[in-house]
C-alpha cells in the first residue's frame, strides 16, 4: 500500500485515501492477514502552536481526528510501503525541520505471532518530553551536526539544559547561539539567574584530557549532569585495511585508526568519565544514564569497512558488559544503552553507487530528526538499561532481548545453560 496525500490551510476536510480528496493511492488487498480490522492511533510527538488543524484519516470507513497546531501551512503526508511479511503495519508521517506527527495503523485486534513465546521488540518512544527533560543538564557529545545537532534541539524544546561537545567548533558556536535565542532562560528576578540554556565546548574524545576538561566546565556551568550521549563517530570508507591491493611493501606503511579511535576509544573515554561525574550532586531517585552509539553494523557484517564495523562491535561489546554493572545501587546506579542506526541521510561517506542502489531498491533511509527522537525515548524511558535500538527508516526495534530469548536455539540448550552458570560466576566474581 502506497498513499501520498497533500494537507493545506485550512484543513477542514476529511483525508481518505480511498475517496481520492488531495490523495494518489496503488493501494491493494494485499497489505496481510487481518488488513479489513484495522484501527487508528494518532500520537503528536511535537507541537509548536501556530494553526491549529484537525488531521484525519481514514481506512475502511474508519477514522481518526485530532486537533493539534503545526509549523506550516503545507504539510506533505507520505507513508512507507507496506510490506505483507510486516502483517498489518502502516506508519505515516507528517514532517517538517525537527518536528513531525507519527501515526500508526495498527490491529485493532492483536494477531497471533507464529511463536507465542515472541517478544514484542518495536520501541515507539513516548509522546511528550517535557517531564522527564524540564531542568535536567543533558550533555551530547558529537552534538553539532547531524543526529547528535538534531537531538541537542529536541532536548532544547523540551525544557532541557543541554552542553554540546564537539570537534567542529564553527558549528557547535553556531547551533550554541540558535539554541539560546530560540528557546531562552527565564528565571524569578529574585532568585538567582539559571544557566544558560545551552553551552558549547570544544573537545576531542580521542584525547582524554579534552574528555576530562568537558566534563569540568559543564559541572562548573550546570553543576550536575544528568544525562550523557555519545553521538560523535568517524567512519573512513577509503581506509581498508585488507584492501587485496596491498603489497609486500605498501603493508608497511601504518594504517589509519581513526576509526577505532573515535568510535571506539572516544566512547570508552567519555563512558569512563561520565560513570564518575553522573554520580556525583544527584539527589535520591534522580534517573541518569549513558546512551552510546553503535551502528547496525555492530552487529551485522558489512564488507569493506572492517575497522569501522570492529568499532561498532566495541561499543556494542561496552555497552554489554557495563549493563550488568552500572545499574547497581550499590556502584553507579546509571543505565546505559545504546542506538543502532542503520542507514540515515547523514551517511555521506557511501560512494554514488551504493546511494544509488540504495535509491533504486527501495530501502528506508532515517533522517536525523528520526534517530534523534528514538534516542529521546531511550534517554526519557527510566525503565530501559542495556538495550539496543536498531533504526530503520524512522522505525526501531530493541534487539537485545530477543538475542538472549533465543540463545537455545541457535547456540543449543545444553550449552546455553552451561554457559549461563558460568557467566554468572564471572559476574559474581567480577562484578563485585
Amino acid at each position: 500500500m502506497m498513499v501520498e496525500c497533500f494537507l493545506s490551510k485550512p484543513a477542514n476536510k476529511v483525508l481518505a485515501p480511498d475517496s481520492g480528496y488531495n490523495c494518489s493511492s496503488d493501494a491493494d488487498s494485499t497489505g496481510g492477514p487481518g488488513i479489513e480490522n484495522l484501527a487508528l492511533i494518532v500520537s503528536v510527538y511535537a507541537m509548536n502552536a501556530d494553526w491549529p488543524w484537525d488531521l484525519c484519516i481514514c481506512l475502511n470507513e474508519r477514522c481518526c481526528s485530532k486537533e493539534t497546531s503545526v509549523l506550516s501551512s503545507n504539510i506533505k503526508v507520505s507513508n512507507l510501503p507496506f510490506p505483507a511479511a510486516l502483517g498489518p503495519f502502516l506508519s505515516i508521517r507528517v514532517r517538517w525541520p525537527l518536528y513531525y506527527f507519527y501515526i500508526m495503523i495498527a490491529p485493532s485486534e492483536p494477531i497471533q505471532p507464529s511463536n507465542s513465546a515472541a517478544a514484542l521488540t518495536q520501541f515507539i518512544p513516548g509522546v511528550d518530553f517535557q517531564e522527564a527533560f524540564n531542568e535536567k543538564v543533558i550533555m551530547i557529545v558529537g552534538g553539532a551536526n547531524g543526529i547528535g545537532a538534531s537531538l541537542v534541539q529536541l532536548c532544547c524544546q523540551s525544557g532541557a539544559y543541554v552542553c554540546i561537545g564537539d570537534v567542529d567548533t564553527i558549528r557547535g558556536e553556531a547551533l550554541n547561539k540558535k539554541c539560546r535565542e530560540k528557546w531562552p532562560v527565564y528565571w524569578d528576578p529574585a532568585l538567582p539567574p539559571k544557566p544558560p540554556r545551552t553551552s558549547f565546548f570544544t573537545v576531542d574524545v580521542t584525547n582524554y584530557q579534552t574528555v576530562i576538561s568537558l566534563f569540568d566546565r559543564a559541572f562548573q556551568t550546570y553543576k550536575r549532569i544528568d544525562h550523557v550521549v555519545v553521538t560523535a563517530g568517524s567512519m573512513d570508507a577509503g581506509n581498508n585495511w585488507f584492501d587485496q591491493k596491498l603489497s609486500l611493501q605498501s603493508v608497511r606503511e601504518p594504517p589509519s585508526t581513526k576509526d577505532i579511535d573515535v568510535n571506539l576509544v572516544g566512547s570508552l573515554y567519555v563512558t569512563r568519565v561520565a560513570s564518575v561525574y553522573l554520580r556525583h550532586n544527584r539527589g535520591p531517585g534522580v534517573d541518569r544514564s549513558i546512551l552510546l552509539f553503535s551502528c547496525a553494523a555492530g552487529f551485522k557484517e558489512t564488507p569493506g569497512v572492517s575497522i569501522y564495523q570492529a568499532s561498532k562491535h566495541g561499543v556494542q561489546g561496552l555497552m554489554r558488559s557495563l549493563r550488568p554493572y552500572f545499574p547497581s545501587p550499590y556502584k553507579h546506579n546509571l543505565r546505559i544503552n545504546t542506538i543502532c542506526p542503520w542507514m540515515t541521510e547523514t551517511r555521506t561517506t557511501l560512494t554514488k553507487k551504493v546511494q544509488d542502489r540504495w535509491t533504486k531498491e527501495g530501502l528506508p533511509v532515517s533522517t536525523p530528526q528520526e534517530v534523534a527522537l528514538i534516542s529521546a525515548g531511550v534517554l526519557s524511558n527510566n525503565s530501559l538499561n542495556g538495550t539496543s535500538m536498531y533504526v530503520e527508516g524512522g522505525r526501531a526495534w530493541e534487539i537485545e532481548a530477543n538475542i538472549d530469548r533465543l540463545e537455545p536455539e541457535w547456540l543449543g540448550e545444553e550449552a546455553s545453560k552451561t554457559l549461563a552458570l558460568g557467566q554468572k560466576v564471572l559476574n559474581d566474581a567480577w562484578g563485585s
